[in-house]
């Protein structure tokens, strides 16, 4: 992860915050700016609307993504964002481990949309590298135009028939033939 990634992350979850520098008289700061505050680990943390606009529903107009704030926005455990983000800098398995070299799970899609902020095609891409195991079957598919909230976009319909028609083919491939390998629709 880059360090601008991370620091955007945390600055979204309300666990960096930014702070006027103030001067002594002989021109040092006593603050510098993006101090990583950790206040939030043990709390519940919320979105702003503004927040939750540029993660979620930055292709929807103000007005639905404000009826959408307002319907899904909920705090959560800010442990879990602290786990996601420090996982680069924590050694070792933790809360977040995924074994990527498993040989025995079940064929994963990656989809993606174009104009994501939180999970951008780039970053899905880069994920789907990293599972590698034996005979497993991983895909990624980039739906243009898209946002984060995309069961809640005008034509959701569209992905969630790529998704079951994908998970089909992957089903009756494996029934057919368990060591067969199939590519999506």
């Amino acid at each position: 992860m880059v360090a601008g990634e991370l620091a955007l992350d945390l600055f979204l979850l309300g666990l960096l915050r930014e702070e006027t520098c103030s001067k002594q008289d002989d021109g040092d700061a006593l603050v510098e700016n993006e101090t990583i505050i950790f206040q939030n680990r043990h709390k519940a943390v919320g979105f702003t609307f503004e927040q939750w606009r540029y993660v979620f529903t930055n292709t929807f107009s103000e007005e639905e993504a404000r009826r959408l704030y307002e319907r899904y926005h909920i705090p959560a455990s800010g442990r879990v964002f602290w786990g996601s983000a420090l996982a680069n800098i924590h050694p070792g398995p933790d809360d977040t481990h995924v074994d990527y070299n498993n040989p025995d799970r079940a064929p994963l899609l990656f989809i993606s949309g174009s104009e994501d902020h939180l999970m951008p095609p780039s970053i899905q891409r880069s994920n789907a590298k990293h599972y590698k195991g034996e005979g497993t079957i991983t895909e990624v598919k980039e739906f243009e135009g898209r946002a984060h909230l995309m069961p809640s976009q005008t034509g959701w319909e569209e992905i969630a028939d790529y998704a079951l028609d994908w998970a089909t083919s992957q089903t009756a491939a494996a029934v057919a033939e368990p060591s067969m390998a199939v590519e999506g629709p």
